[in-house]
């Protein structure tokens, strides 16, 4: 049904495989996982290359647009929290280039978080998609004096004191909702932020993992060394 008259992709009826292996077991007669049955198996390699998956290579908004958009949004201190939440977001996940996992796993911890008008410094505390067996390297931002309006640094301490002040006593995670009572946010709420400033700027769309993407691009694109490109 879903492959002939829905149409789903691959990765879709994969994810129903998953789903049914898992709560039906193994089958009694071959003893296989219900998603290893030969049979299903066999399907499965037709069905990706008949439909195989598709991965957009280049997202469809420009970077240089939406820095505009976020210059036109007014200086940080007449910004209200929740503009300056998906603001400050933004400038964070694009110069440092992590996933919003990671973003997720900033926790103003002693010994592991150090902000200041002269940069960041933050080691993530927590797994996200590829720090299984290895720790991620640190977030390192320095400011950007060039444009105070679109320094992340200037907007992180500008958007840390007034987070302090509805911060819980034992609340350590960094982002925060700006709907009471201010609870830390989910990952999914940071993609939500990311994806919000996309298309505010005037882009037909765009996703959170876009943004990674396209940070380390533009970035190699103005001549930074790759090198530390690939370290972040």
């Amino acid at each position: 049904f879903y492959f002939e008259i829905k149409k789903s992709e691959f990765r879709t009826l994969n994810c129903y495989r998953s789903a049914i292996s898992s709560t039906l077991g193994r089958d009694p007669r071959t003893v296989f996982p219900v998603g290893q049955d030969p049979l299903v198996s066999r399907f499965f390699k037709g069905v990706r290359r008949f439909r195989p998956p598709k991965s957009k290579l280049f997202p469809t908004w420009s970077v240089s647009a939406v820095l505009r958009h976020l210059k036109t949004l007014g200086d940080s201190k007449s910004l209200d929290l929740s503009t300056l939440l998906k603001k400050t977001c933004f400038l964070v996940a694009l110069v440092c280039c992590k996933r919003p996992a990671c973003l997720h796993n900033m926790q103003k911890v002693q010994g592991y978080w150090e902000l200041s008008m002269s940069g960041l410094r933050c080691q993530t505390l927590g797994l996200s998609k590829t720090e299984v067996h290895n720790v991620a390297p640190p977030i390192i931002i320095e400011p950007f004096n060039e444009d105070p309006a679109l320094c992340p640094v200037y907007h992180l301490v500008r958007l840390d004191k007034k987070l302090d002040k509805l911060r819980g006593k034992d609340v350590v995670r960094f982002w925060l909702s700006s709907k009471k009572p201010h609870n830390p946010v989910s990952t999914q709420t940071i993609c939500k932020w990311l994806s919000s400033i996309i298309t505010e700027s005037g882009a037909v769309s765009g996703t959170a993992r876009d943004v990674r993407s396209a940070g380390s691009s533009t970035a190699l694109q103005s001549g930074m060394d790759l090198g530390k490109i690939l370290q972040a």
